[in-house]
């Protein structure tokens, strides 16, 4: 279960409670702070189910989620899925589960999920293997390039693929793309198989918001969202993973979220979630939209822009601390442990400040990258080229 390598958690992301040299806006500082901030990968392999150790958030939901309710949820798991890596993904995330309040409600969400990935954690991997390479683009093969005899099909609770996903997931967890794009099998056979999952589930991805911000109310729907009838509840965490493939009136995939809400419905029922009035599906909902209250937030460092920040996505995640130094053309400056400013504490939930400036078009060509992807979802082709900000298959 333990990851089989070394690393220095020092360059490992956004450490809860680590002091910042980067040039980050309040608006940056608040999300780092309140989702996507992480435990330190060795602190986060020491977690073990019942040690009284455990981080905050992992004892919140070991007492609503014991060992014994993991095997009953999925009796036909496949072995790597183990409790232990449940629990460890967990204490990556502080902010998952940092209160009792919500975690029901976010244990029955990713659970839903869960099972329409992979029929209830019963696949490790993708069934239909293929290499998922994208090397159309002098950007992607820069920032994340193909291993040679590697492939980059969905692995993990999440199914996570694509070698941009794969990088991005292996910046944010040891501050270097190459480790997993070099040994991706690690998102299958350690607890990367569920950290995977909460990688998605916290960071938000301009113009959509993070699923846990839906969840916890941090997300709130301007009229345009509205107009779209984006609101919060499950159904518009469906519309984040996988967009008009499985949601609106032109879905492509017509039975995925109904299937999702009816998973919804099964375990918010098993845990005690009242889900009265929520709205489970996104048949009628729009796609997220740059006017859209979480659609211009700044959360990416431009190499063409001087590595300001910008609202399209880029390679660099200014929610990872390192990534303002990689746009930059530098190694990152790790910082020692004796600048924390504070001991790591559980994240309390913030509304999401968006900026009022419009958003930029992208580039058609820079000395680093050339066109703006997403790195947080699986796109087609015909996806990429018409827009940097296309919704993805899982």
């Amino acid at each position: 279960d333990a990851l089989p390598i070394s690393f220095n958690s020092s360059c490992a992301g956004s450490i809860c409670g680590k002091f910042s040299s980067e040039p980050i806006s309040m608006e940056v500082k608040k999300i780092r702070n309140s989702a996507t901030c992480t435990l330190n990968n060795e602190d986060v392999q020491r977690i073990i189910p019942s040690d009284p150790g455990n981080p905050t958030n992992v004892k919140n939901v070991e007492k609503l989620f014991p060992e014994s309710k993991f095997k009953v949820f999925f009796p036909n798991r496949d072995s790597a899925y183990t409790y232990t890596n449940f629990l460890r993904a967990i204490g990556k995330y502080p902010a998952i589960c940092a209160g009792a309040k919500f975690c029901s409600k976010i244990l029955a969400n990713m659970f839903a999920h869960f099972q329409q990935e992979t029929a209830g954690l019963v696949y490790q991997e993708e069934i239909n293997k293929s290499p998922y390479c994208a090397d159309w683009s002098d950007w992607i093969k820069y920032s994340y390039p193909c291993k040679s005899g590697k492939m980059y099909y969905g692995r993990g609770a999440k199914q996570l693929s694509w070698n941009y996903n794969y990088g991005a997931f292996s910046t944010a967890m040891f501050g270097d793309p190459d480790i997993l794009l070099e040994d991706p099998d690690l998102v299958a056979t350690t607890w990367l198989n569920f950290a995977s999952a909460m990688w998605f589930f916290v960071t938000p991805q301009p113009p959509k918001p993070s699923m846990l911000q839906v969840i916890d109310g941090s997300w709130k729907p301007n009229g345009a969202d509205s107009a779209a009838n984006l609101q919060s509840g499950f159904g518009a965490t469906t519309m984040i993973i996988n967009g008009d493939l499985e949601c609106g009136e032109n879905r492509t995939n017509p039975t995925g979220a109904d299937n999702r809400a009816t998973y919804y419905k099964d375990y918010a029922g098993r845990l005690g979630v009242d889900i009265t009035g929520e709205n489970l599906l996104c048949s009628d909902s729009g796609p997220f939209s740059s006017e859209g209250s979480a659609g211009k937030a700044s959360l990416y460092w431009g190499p063409n822009t001087g590595c300001s920040l910008v609202t399209w996505q880029t390679a660099y995640s200014a929610l990872v601390e390192g990534d303002y130094a990689r746009c930059k053309g530098e190694e990152p400056t790790c910082i020692p442990d004796s600048q924390e400013t504070t001991s790591p504490s559980p994240p309390t939930s913030v509304s999401t400040t968006t900026v009022s400036s419009s958003t930029p078009s992208v580039p058609a060509s820079t000395s680093k990258l050339t066109v703006s992807i997403p790195t947080l979802q699986i796109l087609t082709l015909v996806q990429l080229v018409w827009t940097a900000c296309s919704y993805g298959a899982s």
